[in-house]
């Protein structure tokens, strides 16, 4: 991740680390947990409560994961994508409008009907009950701020410009 400092991943890799420590714990207590995804842990037969949570976990060690897999060196040229916006360049300016107001996760995935699709914001868990996205780009202040301060907009310009867009491609294909 050319866009963000060593000592920035460290402290995202730790955080990361913190949280799948957090869900192995829940897997532990409740091991009809164990290899489930979004979707079966909401269809689990625990407490709401813990259920729940144990979703979010799951969902914002999901979204981190996914984080840490979305860029590249050197990008793939994305034709899907110039295709359908009419260029590389325009669909990543409309995802830098779109996360600039945002929280969360900026997630990008391919619907149903082979439509590159984004949403963003703290609920990101729907998008993991009813999708399987292809990219994620961190919206919180800690992912930018030991780098970039307060400057969200250079953050995202440089992490998008990092965006492994092939893996949107990948997803059309299927």
């Amino acid at each position: 991740m050319n866009f963000l400092s060593e000592r920035n991943i460290r402290q995202h890799r730790e955080y990361v680390r913190e949280l799948e420590h957090r869900y192995s714990i829940f897997v532990k207590s409740y091991p009809v947990l164990e290899g489930k995804d979004a979707v079966g842990i909401r269809l689990s037969r625990i407490a709401r409560g813990e259920r729940e949570e144990a979703l979010r976990l799951y969902c914002e060690l999901a979204a981190h994961r996914l984080f840490f897999s979305s860029f590249c060196d050197r990008c793939v040229r994305c034709a899907a994508i110039a295709e359908r916006y009419g260029s590389e360049a325009s669909f990543l300016h409309e995802l830098l409008r779109y996360s600039l107001e945002r929280e969360g996760f900026l997630l990008i995935y391919v619907d149903r009907r082979g439509e590159v699709r984004y949403s963003a914001g703290r609920e990101y868990c729907d998008i993991f009950l009813r999708q399987s996205p292809s990219l994620a780009v961190d919206l919180c202040e800690h992912a930018y701020l030991p780098d970039y301060g307060f400057d969200k907009y250079t953050y995202l310009k440089r992490a998008l410009s990092f965006l492994d867009l092939s893996k949107i491609t990948k997803d059309i294909a299927k």
